[in-house]
Parts: structure tokens; C-alpha cells; sequence
């Protein structure tokens, strides 16, 4: 039976759920997105930016799925993803990535600068690694992986 288990699960209808970040890390995501839309804005790019009321609008959607920011420069333009270390092995974001990939123009996840302390450093290491090897088994030759000092 579902509820008599001895083992604890999720419920299956909530494995499709998708994730939601707690309140500190949607805080620290939106600062990097206004940090990277400021920081190209002000180089003369064409930023637009999701989840923080930028004046230029949202990005649009790309095969369902919207970026945090795509990025238009004379050379062309760049989608940028923004994970934090408990987002970034999720099946959501990995489902943008392969959608995004598919578009054919480059994709950068970026996610915060590993913060070096006893329990930080490793753990962080170890997504960032983790990530690093999903997007290459997944063969997402678009994406690459940034890091950001917040």
C-alpha cells in the first residue's frame, strides 16, 4: 500500500512537480541575473532578463522553455542560464539545457563562485563537476558552464 510503506518516498505525482528554490536561493539567482544584465547592459549589449522587472522585458521562449537572460551583442546572441548548487542537477534544469541546446546559438549556465569553506568548497566542487559531466554525457555541445563571484 502507498501510505503503509516502511520506507519514506515521494508520491509519485509530486516527482513531476517541478523544483522550486527555497527563499535565500531565489534571492542569490535574481542577484546574479541583475548582476549579469547590469554588468552587459552598461557594455552596450541588448539584455533581456527574467524574474527581476527588467526595463527591456523578459527573454522570449525557446522550444517551452524561457533563460533567465538572452544576451545580443554584434557578434550574435547568447542564452545564460542561471543555477544555484541546488538547482543545477535538477531534471528541470536540465530539461532547459537540452532545449536550449537544441536552438543552436551558445548557452552558458552560470552558477556562484564556489565559496571556499570546510563544507562550501566540496560541495560545491562536487555539483559544479557533476554538472560539468551531465551537459557532456548529454552531448549538449552548446552549453558550457561559468562560474560568477557574488
Amino acid at each position: 500500500m502507498l501510505f503503509n510503506s516502511p520506507q519514506p518516498h515521494t508520491p509519485v505525482f509530486l516527482n513531476s512537480l517541478p523544483y522550486k528554490r527555497n527563499e535565500l536561493n531565489q534571492s542569490k539567482h535574481d542577484r546574479i541575473i541583475q548582476k549579469i544584465a547590469d554588468d552587459f547592459a552598461r557594455q552596450g549589449f541588448i539584455v533581456y532578463a527574467d524574474h527581476i522587472k527588467w526595463s527591456m522585458g523578459r527573454p522570449p521562449l525557446f522550444n517551452g522553455h524561457r533563460p533567465d537572460l538572452t544576451i545580443q551583442g554584434q557578434n550574435g546572441r547568447v542564452i545564460v542560464e542561471v543555477e544555484t548548487f541546488d538547482s543545477c542537477l535538477e531534471s528541470h534544469a536540465i530539461s532547459q539545457l537540452r532545449a536550449f541546446n537544441r536552438v543552436g546559438i551558445p548557452v552558458i549556465v552560470v552558477i556562484p563562485e564556489v565559496i571556499h569553506t570546510i563544507l562550501g568548497a566540496n560541495n560545491g566542487l562536487t555539483k559544479f563537476n557533476a554538472l560539468n559531466n551531465r551537459i557532456n554525457t548529454s552531448k549538449l555541445y552548446n552549453v558550457k558552464v561559468d562560474t560568477i563571484k557574488i
